[in-house]
């Protein structure tokens, strides 16, 4: 939360962009209250499970330029080598090693993004 914060008083515009079903999605942005940090929720259930990329291409022009996405699975990493934006790996998140390879830097705990942005 502190760092979600942080990144929120630096001016930056958060969007979620996530596999997840729609219950999870709201589960989640109800216990951790993250309305006050994200623009924009959205999941892949809503849009029938496409890929993320193409999900991308519907909702960026709602947002400012200069896009980074921060993730740790392949599907993330898609997005940036298709719109040509910088990416961040998650070393604890759920991707393997051959996905995080596909980063082009990586982040032992999401607090080092207080120290990169």
């Amino acid at each position: 939360m502190e760092t979600l914060g942080y990144l929120r008083h630096k001016g930056y515009q958060l969007i979620f962009l996530s596999n997840c079903s729609e219950k999870y999605m709201n589960a989640h942005r109800q216990a951790f209250q993250l309305n006050q940090y994200f623009e924009e929720m959205y999941c892949t259930e809503t849009f029938e499970y496409s890929a993320k990329y193409k999900i991308f291409e519907l909702i960026e022009k709602q947002y400012k330029e200069n896009f980074l996405i921060v993730g740790d699975r392949i599907q993330d990493f898609e997005i940036s080598h298709y719109h040509n934006l910088v990416n961040i790996g998650c070393n604890y998140g759920f991707g393997s090693e051959e996905e995080l390879q596909q980063s082009d830097l990586r982040i032992n705990a999401i607090q080092e993004l207080q120290d990169i942005l």
